[in-house]
């Protein structure tokens, strides 16, 4: 048994992986600070246990099984709840609960998304940078967003010509003034990169790149993606999201700061902290969100279609 953790500031994630003679499973421990989550889903079964690893063994054993809630009892006992259902959007379906910790069965979990990017396909396709922000991949989908293959491109020193050893984060601006305008994040400077605009235009800033504070006002920024109308910018930090007015003739300036996940009913109800990256996918009309062990696909009115991981 390997006990892993990664600790962002806005989001906790525990890694319980279970390595026994019948089984190998992966559950992904989701916790926000200091506040503990539970799934509320169809119990499949209630037990007592000495530990949060037989809960996992006993959910393996199970197929219907894909999660399942840890609650510590006051004698250092534990009760495992194993349920049926991984809940499409955890920060609204999942309830506040004291001593109690939920875990999500997943796939090994070795893709660290840095950065997206939208790959016009007719089918569902993203670039994703991954490898601590060194590589580039193609992730394709089924039209149901299943992941459909996962397949390694390049180096991104390769795929830029030798001009970035990492990207954090890249998209494209849409709108007809930008035309193909590709902006990059690159350890911590924010580049614009114009391609056949018109010389009158200067849609970022005279020169090569700037510091990313002064996109964003601030250098911790995980991810950034274009609005639908690619006249704002939004940038995600792990607790919060920032827009930018992006306007092609000038100047780019911070428009609102709001904390995540948003509140109900607004653009940003489903967003997660700990974005890692974000895209829109115009030719399907919805965005795609990474955190850490899961992706989210969202609708044009930003309801959640689907949740799911990436696998090698």
């Amino acid at each position: 048994m390997k006990h892993l953790s990664t600790r962002p500031p806005g989001v906790l994630v525990f890694v319980l992986l279970l390595e026994t003679a019948n089984c190998v499973g992966m559950y992904v421990r989701i916790m926000d600070d200091n506040m503990e989550y539970q799934n509320q889903s169809s119990i499949l079964r209630t037990f007592g246990a000495g530990s949060p690893i037989e809960c996992g063994v006993e959910c393996d054993r199970v197929p219907t099984c894909v999660s399942f809630n840890v609650n510590t009892e006051p004698d250092n006992s534990y009760v495992c709840v194993l349920l049926d259902s991984i809940p499409m959007s955890p920060n609204q379906d999942l309830v506040l609960a004291k001593h109690t910790d939920y875990y999500e069965k997943t796939c090994q979990p070795g893709v660290r998304v840095m950065g997206t990017k939208d790959f016009n396909m007719p089918t569902p396709a993203v670039y994703v940078v991954a490898d601590m922000g060194t590589s580039g991949y193609m992730l394709q989908f089924e039209t149901n967003f299943d992941q459909k293959s996962f397949s390694f491109i390049n180096t991104v020193d390769a795929l830029s010509s030798g001009q970035y050893q990492i990207i954090s984060g890249v998209e494209d601006l849409f709108s007809p003034e930008y035309q193909k305008t590709v902006v990059v994040v690159s350890e911590g400077r924010f580049f614009c990169e114009r391609k056949h605009l018109n010389a009158t235009h200067l849609p970022c800033f005279i020169g090569d790149y700037v510091p990313l504070k002064d996109i964003f006002n601030t250098q911790d920024v995980n991810a950034v993606m274009a609005d639908a109308s690619g006249y704002a910018l939004f940038g995600f930090t792990e607790n919060q999201v920032i827009t930018v007015k992006a306007p092609a003739n000038g100047p780019w300036t911070v428009d609102s700061v709001l904390d995540l996940p948003g509140p109900s009913g607004g653009q940003f109800q489903h967003f997660p902290r700990g974005i890692r990256g974000a895209a829109n996918l115009p030719n399907q009309n919805k965005t795609i969100l990474f955190t850490q062990f899961y992706y989210m696909i969202l609708d044009d009115t930003n309801a959640v279609l689907k949740r799911s991981q990436v696998c090698l």
